[in-house]
């Protein structure tokens, strides 16, 4: 029954949010917080907003978007100060990203800073 508000919600939520031209902070914690005050009315919101917005940051990431990703991973922040969401996602966001840089091949630059610093 509350479905289809849920749906409108979490893409609007997202449309706003996810800038791909700037970063948003103040957005991204006005839509938290927003969120938040809606997730006893509206039970599931929260769940779903989480679940779109990590599909949207891996698509994201995957397609070097920084502005976006800097976007999501601010109100994922948000969402979870103000007690939306469990620290253990973050952590596993953070485990991803930090297996995700080590199998990335070393770039130029940091193979020259090694070599530079190894002499």
């Amino acid at each position: 029954r509350q479905r289809p508000m849920v749906d409108e919600m979490v893409t609007a939520v997202l449309g706003a949010a996810l800038s791909e031209e700037h970063v948003l902070p103040q957005i991204a914690l006005t839509n938290a917080a927003l969120v938040r005050a809606l997730s006893p009315a509206a039970p599931h919101l929260a769940a779903f907003l989480v679940e779109a917005l990590v599909s949207r940051f891996e698509d994201d990431y995957a397609a070097r978007r920084s502005n976006a990703c800097a976007n999501a991973v601010l109100l994922l922040s948000h969402l979870y100060n103000l007690g939306a969401v469990h620290c253990s996602l973050l952590y596993a966001l953070v485990r991803r990203l930090i297996a995700a840089a080590h199998s990335q091949p070393p770039t130029a630059a940091a193979a020259t800073a090694s070599y530079g610093s190894a002499a």
